[in-house]
């Protein structure tokens, strides 16, 4: 047996992390000497302790590392999928951080090149105009690419059930309207203009 002290420094972390991790019955010690309160690990959970640490460096939260090795070792099945999940979302991450980058550099490059941050700006034009008051009818989804065809019967679908149910009058032709290249799933709302009386 290790005494928490020897535990410790092979795993490179301090005894007060350990006590923690106790705590919240992430692993717990091999033995605790009853008349001192000494604790004592087994060789044997080195290895779980440098499973935790590789967990932690994939930025695993604790409370997904337990679930991950819940009472004792994983099995490799929930180990690979747990690293397969993680692995999508540091990808997602990773392309945030790259827009939010290439952003940042334009910006740097502006303000070098005495532009103000907000010069884009310039480049769009707002136009306020007044224009008759419409009733709308619409559905918003969180939608895969591969499934667009098959949502927009769905939505319409549903649009036009409702117009036929409350004997609406259709205003305008209907329309789709996505939120944002940026996000996967995309988003989009499915819309029909009514007016505001029975056919």
């Amino acid at each position: 047996m290790l005494s928490i002290g020897e535990f410790s420094k092979i795993c490179r972390v301090s005894a007060k992390t350990l006590r923690y991790y106790a705590e919240i019955g992430l692993i717990l010690p091999g033995e605790i000497n009853p008349e001192n309160g000494y604790r004592y690990y087994a060789i044997e959970q080195l290895e779980t302790m440098l499973l935790i640490i590789r967990l932690k460096s994939y930025n695993f939260s604790l409370e997904e590392i337990k679930r991950i090795i819940g009472s004792g070792e994983p099995g490799e099945e929930k180990l690979y999928s747990a690293l397969i999940q993680k692995k999508e979302e540091m990808k997602k991450q990773l392309h945030e951080q790259e827009k939010s980058l290439y952003q940042l550099e334009c910006d740097i490059s502006n303000l070098k090149n005495g532009k103000p941050i907000m010069s884009y700006l310039d480049d769009i034009g707002v136009e306020l105009v007044e224009g008759p008051m419409m009733c709308l009818l619409s559905v918003r989804k969180m939608v895969q690419a591969d499934r667009f065809s098959d949502e927009y019967g769905i939505c319409f679908g549903k649009l036009l059930g409702r117009i036929r149910k409350e004997n609406l009058t259709m205003a305008n032709p209907p329309m789709v309207l996505f939120h944002s290249s940026e996000f996967s799933p995309f988003g989009f709302d499915t819309e029909f203009a009514y007016n505001d009386r029975p056919l």
